[in-house]
C-alpha cells in the first residue's frame, strides 16, 4: 500500500490524495478518453455494475473537488484517470478500475510570467448563468454508460463556455438519451438528465441547496442502482462485490 498525502472526508466516505510519484513504475495512468477511445479491451468488457461504480466515483469526485485546483471549469475525459498494471498499488475491494481525478500542478515559466503581467485592476468577467461543470458531467456519464468517446460531447480543457456552445453540447447529449436509457436504465437517465438540465441556472455546487439536490438526483440514484444490482447478483448466486 502506498503512502497517502492526505484525505478528503465526510461522515460516510473518505477520499485519499496521492502524488503521482507515490505509485511504482509498474502502474501506468490511462485517461478516460483513452479508455473510451476503443483501444482498451478491458473497458469494453465492463459489466453494468462496474460502469455504475465508475459513474458514481466520478460524480462523488465532482461533489468533493468542485472549485478546487483539481477541477476548474468543465470536467474533461482527460481529468479522469485509471491506474493500470499493478492492481495491488491501491486497495479497493469493489472495483478493479478505480477512477482518480488527476491534475498537473506544474506551472511553466511562461505561464507564471503571463500571470504576473496581468494588472490587478483588470475587471472581473461578467457573471453568466451557465454551469459547464454539470453539463460536462452529464456528457461524461453518457459516454461511460455507452462505452465510447463521443466527439460531439467532447469538453476539452479550456473550451469556450458561451451559451451557443453549451446549447450545442446539451442538444448533442439529448440525442443519446434513448441509448443511455436502454443501457443504463431509468435511474441513470434521470441522473444524466438532471446534469444536462442544470447547464442553465444561477446556482452551482457552491450553493448548499444545489449540492443537496445534486446528491439526491445523481449520487443517491447511482448508489441505489449499485445496491440493487449487487442484491440481484447475490440472490442469483453471483458475488456482486467481485464483479
Amino acid at each position: 500500500m502506498v503512502e497517502r498525502c492526505g484525505y478528503i472526508a465526510d461522515p460516510h466516505r473518505t477520499f485519499s490524495i496521492y502524488l503521482q510519484s507515490c505509485f511504482p513504475e509498474s502502474s501506468s495512468a490511462v485517461t478516460l478518453r483513452q479508455m473510451l477511445g476503443g483501444g482498451d479491451k478491458e473497458f469494453q468488457k465492463l459489466e453494468f455494475l462496474e460502469k455504475l461504480r465508475i459513474a458514481l466515483a466520478i460524480s462523488m469526485g465532482i461533489l468533493h473537488l468542485y472549485s478546487t485546483p483539481w477541477l476548474t471549469g468543465a470536467l474533461t475525459l482527460d481529468d479522469v484517470v485509471f491506474l493500470r498494471g499493478n492492481q495491488k498499488t491501491v486497495s479497493h475491494s469493489e472495483s478493479p478500475l478505480l477512477p482518480f481525478m488527476a491534475r498537473n500542478f506544474v506551472r511553466r515559466s511562461n505561464e507564471a510570467d503571463s500571470l504576473k503581467s496581468i494588472p490587478q485592476s483588470e475587471p472581473r468577467k461578467p457573471f453568466k448563468a451557465i454551469n459547464p461543470m454539470m453539463l460536462s458531467l452529464g456528457a461524461v456519464l453518457i459516454q461511460v454508460m455507452i462505452g465510447q468517446a463521443i466527439p460531439a460531447l467532447d469538453m476539452a480543457s479550456g473550451s469556450e463556455t458561451s451559451l451557443n456552445v453549451m446549447l450545442e453540447k446539451y442538444e448533442a447529449g439529448d440525442r443519446f438519451k434513448d441509448k443511455v436509457l436502454q443501457c443504463g436504465g431509468w435511474n441513470y437517465i434521470v441522473a444524466v438528465n438532471w446534469c444536462l438540465e442544470s447547464v442553465l441556472g444561477i446556482m452551482g455546487l457552491e450553493n448548499e441547496n444545489f449540492c443537496q439536490s445534486f446528491y439526491e438526483e445523481v449520487v443517491a440514484r447511482l448508489e441505489k442502482d449499485i445496491r440493487q444490482v449487487i442484491s440481484i447478483k447475490r440472490e442469483t448466486g453471483l458475488n456482486g462485490d467481485a464483479v
